[in-house]
């Protein structure tokens, strides 16, 4: 009898480890990984916006995540999208809506901007804003000239870019990190050039290998 109970007690510790040991969050003591998806666009009306300026990439070696990768270009529409959503969230006078849409289009003007969503494949953190970086990243623009970032900051989830996308897509899975990268622009309207013929492709590369994106509709990121 003492036996038949030592068993039973004996089976029900190994169901409960069993159940315990996938929901635990530590970072180095076990490697469950969570299911990543792409970015789900939620909102039918502003879907139209969104898939222009969106893309994405997967990269796997024998099965096993490397990288995935969902990049959105800050494109004029946009960027007067999100103008006149903080304008009407924040109740801004129109003086001050004015002002920020101008500095949006200036922003345009000036550099290319991406919101970048990664997921490397485990817990640990790709720390993409910082020289220690494995993967790095590049933008070959319109006249195949390879870019190199001015800026790569990291969002957290408070960062209002990142507040107002979440109304209108379902945001990755909690591991997948976000960043702003910048890079260099020639005003090609203001110098009176057409755009080049090749695509725009963002480019991020390390030894692990090499995930690209790419935007064939150049005057996007012109008008």
């Amino acid at each position: 009898m003492k036996n038949k109970i030592k068993y039973q007690a004996a089976v029900i510790l190994m169901i409960l480890i069993g159940f315990l040991l996938p929901s635990c969050t530590t970072r180095k003591t076990f490697q469950w990984h969570p299911l990543y998806t792409n970015l789900h666009f939620e909102d039918d009306a502003i879907r139209p916006l969104f898939e222009r300026i969106h893309q994405n990439a997967s990269l796997y070696q024998d099965y096993k995540t490397i990288l995935i990768v969902d990049a959105i270009f800050k494109d004029i529409r946009y960027r007067q999208h999100f103008s006149r959503e903080i304008a009407t969230t924040y109740f801004l006078t129109p003086e001050q809506a004015k002002n920020l849409e101008k500095q949006q289009i200036q922003q345009f003007q000036n550099q290319f901007e991406f919101i970048v969503f990664l997921y490397g494949g485990s817990n640990d953190s790709l720390k993409l804003d910082t020289p220690a970086a494995h993967w790095k990243v590049y933008l070959k623009d319109d006249d195949g000239d390879l870019l190199q970032p001015t800026q790569i900051t990291k969002l957290d989830e408070e960062h209002q870019e990142i507040r107002f996308l979440q109304k209108y897509i379902k945001m990755p899975d909690r591991w997948a990190e976000k960043y702003l990268i910048v890079f260099p622009k020639l005003s090609k309207t203001a110098i009176l050039e057409s755009p080049g013929k090749s695509p725009f492709q963002l480019i991020i590369t390390s030894f692990a290998g090499k995930s690209l994106l790419s935007w064939q509709e150049n005057l996007l990121f012109y008008q």
